[in-house]
């Protein structure tokens, strides 16, 4: 089966003639996109597309790509991503990351075997707002909108919690860009990312943070962040956070999903006590380009 590049009209006619489970509706046409098609005379066996990610370059300084991965027929997995470095590496990538769903095992054989590196296992949290029981938490702790002063307050004291993140196992992201990072992203919800940004506060003293979007009205919504500050843990600061966000989607969304670490028992223990349920799971592999 021939593996070839084309461009994203192309790629877009095979993905729908072909069902290849939409790989390339997220694809925008811009200048560092590269599509792949594996295919015969008669028939497609896969795809692949790489897109530039912009937040993590700029924060790096260095081009990071993100990789996904179609194979519908045996053995053409491999070959497309071995292509795929190839064009990627051509086109100035410094570094190329993939993220699976941790039952899909031809995609997960696929990177592995041509050198990606595993670096995080996530999983996804879901919430049907209709089983949405009411929270009570501690009178001492209030939950309102951030202001300007707060966000000053939750970048001192929390953007740089989040060392279980796969920020921080990833050898490609050096630790002070990791802190960059995370209190870029803290910004960024603030600034219009997130619909809705709540803070904690005690006794006027910020100390936790939860930011909240939605795709669409009554769609779905995500805990996209959520953080408090380590001398405030076990205080019930971070569950009244989720209940307050709960709340706030209750009337605009069906469900809420939230991602986090395998290893991250605290916060996966605060989620199914918020009446979230294990909804599904995700590895994170890596592939610095130039290491050969």
């Amino acid at each position: 089966m021939k593996i070839e590049a084309c461009d994203l009209e192309q790629a877009r006619a095979v993905s729908r003639e072909q069902a290849l489970r939409g790989l390339f509706d997220g694809a925008r046409g811009e200048r560092l996109e590269r599509y792949l098609i594996a295919r015969s005379a008669d028939r497609v066996g896969g795809g692949m597309l790489i897109r530039p990610d912009a937040f993590d370059s700029e924060i790096l300084s260095r081009q990071v790509g993100r990789a996904a991965l179609a194979a519908r027929e045996p053995g053409v997995g491999p070959a497309l991503v071995s292509a795929g470095i190839d064009l990627a590496r051509e086109a100035g990538y410094a570094c190329l990351l993939a993220q699976v769903d941790a039952q899909a095992w031809s995609p997960i054989w696929a990177f592995s075997g041509q050198g990606f590196r595993l670096v995080d296992v996530g999983v996804e949290f879901a919430h049907d707002l209709r089983d949405l029981t009411p929270f009570s938490g501690g009178s001492a702790t209030t939950i309102g909108d951030a202001t300007e002063s707060d966000l000053e307050a939750v970048l001192e004291s929390c953007a740089t919690i989040f060392r279980g993140s796969r920020f921080y196992t990833d050898p490609f992201y050096p630790r002070d860009r990791a802190d960059e990072l995370h209190r870029r992203w803290i910004q960024n919800c603030y600034h219009g990312r997130a619909q809705r940004f709540l803070v904690a506060r005690i006794e006027g003293e910020t100390v936790g943070f939860i930011a909240c979007l939605l795709d669409r009205p009554g769609g779905v919504g995500r805990i996209d962040l959520v953080g408090v500050r380590p001398e405030r843990r076990g205080r019930g600061v971070g569950r009244q956070l989720v209940a307050a966000a709960l709340q706030w989607f209750s009337s605009r969304a069906e469900r809420v999903l939230v991602k986090t670490q395998l290893t991250n028992y605290v916060v996966a223990s605060l989620y199914e006590a918020a009446g979230f349920r294990l909804h599904g799971s995700e590895l994170t592999f890596n592939k610095v380009l130039g290491e050969e």
